[in-house]
């Protein structure tokens, strides 16, 4: 996990939970979620206020039908295009084969440098916009 989201979660858990093994994210009930209401009580809600935010500032929309699993790719796609060893990414995934690892997920490691360092940025919690070089950089590369 990254220290960042490990400090948001800490402080959530520490502000929200009762004892040292109630779930972080629950339901309205104090409910461990589960993957189809955490799809559509969570990442739903977050993704329509995310599009709402960028429709405002102008920016490219979300891709269509984000769920925990794209999710999740997106996380090791963006270890590895900042540079994180691959057995480092397969461990943060669970896998047990690092050439699965490579297999799905090599492709984000051909980043241009400056790429990796506005994405090394944000996920390290320095900047949470990419510039607009960077940003132009990447879509002219898709």
């Amino acid at each position: 996990m990254l220290p960042l989201l490990r400090e948001i979660l800490t402080e959530h858990k520490a502000a929200n939970a009762t004892g040292p093994n109630d779930p972080i994210l629950t339901t309205r009930h104090g409910n461990a979620r589960n993957r189809h209401n955490l799809r559509q009580r969570v990442v739903a809600p977050v993704a329509a206020k995310a599009e709402d935010l960028l429709a405002q500032r102008s920016g490219q929309p979300l891709p269509h039908g984000i769920t925990p699993h794209k999710l999740r790719h997106t996380f090791a796609s963006v270890l590895f295009a900042i540079g994180k060893d691959p057995t480092y990414v397969m461990h943060q995934l669970g896998h047990a084969d690092p050439a699965f690892t490579l297999r799905v997920y090599a492709h984000m490691m051909r980043r241009s440098p400056e790429e990796r360092e506005a994405l090394k940025a944000l996920v390290e919690g320095h900047d949470w916009t990419l510039g607009e070089d960077t940003a132009e950089a990447s879509a002219e590369q898709r």
